[in-house]
């Protein structure tokens, strides 16, 4: 049985497909796994739709067919399966837009693994950093954040660093996020991990009061964001240029991007209804 859930970066498990620091954050790996001795139809049915429709960016239609998934692997008291599908659930609600949904989900996978000794938890603190980056509860993230750096797959840690260095950004730790980049100095352009990098890349040089590289990484990142589909990041990256714009003295263009950052927001809002 080939198994798709949303592995670790953002996934430390295994899988393939698009997501944004959860892809930086969770499907850094394009990874399938042995037939196990359970296989429910109904449970692989509903993980392989949802990771074509997660694909292809329908978040709400996913977190539908992984919550199918999870209660399948509830019935069938199955500590692994319940791990995959909750991971896979909360990363879509989060991509969804739904970050204490995530959470929700989460405690409660989280609390069923325990009861069942399954110990390859990391992956979840993962998901629960970026829920925490996304509610804005910093101190949350990079807690969260340095949990999953235990993880033992370099996929996991690189993507965890990254979103310790992006909330350290935000607490304004110069030092942090310094140190952060240090340990990523070796994450290829091209990868998924790129966007979050140069974001991470773009608070060092607003802390350092470097306005145009500022300036220029933020973009970059935002663009990044955007080409998977993770707008909620897009935008975080887009309100760190609006703040270097306006600190180098370009009112003009920090307030324009402010409106193009609503407008985004409200939209995005809209089509949730």
């Amino acid at each position: 049985m080939k198994r798709a859930f949303h592995c670790s970066a953002l996934s430390a498990v295994t899988l393939s497909g698009r997501l944004g620091i959860l892809c930086s954050l969770a499907v850094l790996a394009g990874c399938g796994s042995a037939r196990q001795p359970w296989n429910d139809p109904h449970y692989e049915d509903a993980m392989e739709t949802g990771r074509s429709v997660f694909d292809l960016g329908q978040m709400g239609q996913a977190a539908g067919q992984y919550r199918l998934a999870l209660q399948r692997a509830f019935i069938a008291d199955d500590a692994r399966e319940i791990h995959d599908a909750g991971f896979n659930l909360a990363t879509a609600e989060l991509r969804a837009g739904n970050p204490q949904g995530a959470l929700k989900t989460l405690d409660r996978v989280e609390q069923a693994l325990i009861l069942r000794h399954w110990p390859l938890r990391a992956d979840l603190h993962l998901v629960r950093a970026a829920a925490y980056l996304k509610l804005g509860n910093w101190e949350g993230a990079c807690q969260q954040a340095r949990l999953a750096q235990k993880a033992p797959d370099p996929a996991t840690v690189s993507a965890a660093l990254v979103m310790e260095g992006l909330a350290e950004g935000q607490l304004g730790d110069l030092q942090g996020v310094t140190a952060v980049l240090a340990q990523l100095q070796h994450v290829p352009e091209g990868s998924v991990l790129a966007a979050g990098v140069q974001e991470v890349q773009a608070l060092q040089a607003y802390l350092s009061h470097q306005w145009m590289a500022a300036i220029t990484l933020a973009g970059k990142a935002a663009a990044g964001w955007r080409t998977e589909f993770d707008y909620g990041d897009m935008r975080r990256a887009l309100s760190l240029e609006a703040r270097a714009l306006d600190a180098s003295g370009d009112t003009a263009g920090a307030a324009r991007l402010q409106t193009v950052i609503e407008a985004s927001r409200n939209a995005e809002a809209a089509s949730q209804k």
